[in-house]
């Protein structure tokens, strides 16, 4: 397959147009149901995670100019950015629907990694979920207050928190794809989620970045995930005290562990106090001091002006 350039702001289009058209050289060329798998992922978990940063932009924007309801209808800002991660499927219930099928978006992808990779709460489903409730709760409440500096920080931890459900499912398919045959369409699910995460990862360490891109990245001649999962959990590990989690966050299941440096899941959670031991926890500190600032400027821009782009 073609590189994919993350320096085209429009890269996850280029990439859902050349499947659907059959160009050469690209996933376009490949069956019909890894095509679709690249199509579906790449819009829900690159194109939309990115619109839903844009989103968080616009809102911070609407705050500085004292007008929440600047939006096309009226919508109020935070709804917007709401809609784009939970979506009009998951219901009224605690968590979302029970049916781990119902949802789409990022919220859904949570919760069905979350039994997966033993990350569920007391209630049953996703612990990145229910902070991610909390911040939804506190931004919408920053917004409303035109508390502009807090909903900031709010933002920069909820862009880092959504990381976590797309590193669980890029360890999912490392697992997966390992010896896994040139026509099977988790090849392109997996390099989609790994595309998703990528250029943010690279602004951490770009060695890791290089070590995912080359075990998920399907080229022809190379064999997918060929130094192994657990060699793509590991080159994730460094980054997470950077977005305000540790690996519990991520989690383990039997084949992988994004604890495995630090001695395997088990260890660590029985060593450590939970898995935001930095602050992250909604209403904690340590969002207002994490390096992860400056990612949060890049990734926020970036979004905005592939936004304007494509509009």
């Amino acid at each position: 397959n073609e590189q994919i350039d993350h320096n085209n702001p429009n890269y996850a289009h280029s990439i859902i147009v050349q499947t659907l058209d059959g160009t050469p050289n690209t996933w376009g060329a490949r069956s019909a149901a890894q095509r679709t798998e690249m199509v579906v992922k790449t819009a829900a978990f690159q194109v939309l995670y990115m619109w839903a940063m844009a989103e968080m932009a616009d809102a911070l924007n609407d705050c500085r100019s004292q007008n929440a309801y600047s939006n096309l209808g009226a919508a109020h800002a935070w709804d917007e950015v709401a809609a784009y991660l939970v979506g009009s499927l998951e219901g009224p219930g605690a968590g979302g629907s029970p049916d781990k099928d119902d949802g789409q978006l990022l919220w859904s992808l949570a919760n069905q990694r979350s039994f997966q990779f033993q990350t569920m709460n007391s209630e049953g489903y996703s612990e990145i979920n229910s902070e991610l409730e909390d911040y939804m709760y506190a931004g919408r409440g920053e917004l409303n207050a035109y508390d502009c500096d807090n909903l900031a920080i709010t933002i920069d931890a909820i862009v880092h928190l959504l990381m976590a459900p797309l590193i669980q499912s890029i360890l999912r398919f490392a697992v997966e794809n390992e010896g896994a045959s040139a026509t099977n369409p988790s090849l392109a699910e997996g390099e989609a989620y790994a595309f998703a995460v990528l250029p943010m990862v690279a602004k951490y360490d770009s060695a890791a970045a290089q070590v995912i891109r080359e075990n998920m990245e399907i080229r022809d001649g190379v064999a997918p995930v060929q130094s192994g999962a657990q060699v793509v959990a590991d080159a994730f590990y460094d980054g997470l005290d950077q977005l305000g989690y540790n690996c519990q966050a991520v989690g383990a299941t039997p084949q992988v562990d994004a604890c495995g440096r630090a001695g395997g899941i088990n260890n660590v959670r029985s060593s450590s106090s939970g898995l935001f031991p930095m602050g992250m926890k909604a209403g904690g500190s340590s969002a207002t001091t994490r390096s992860g600032r400056g990612l949060f400027v890049a990734v926020i821009v970036s979004a905005v002006t592939a936004a304007a782009q494509m509009a």
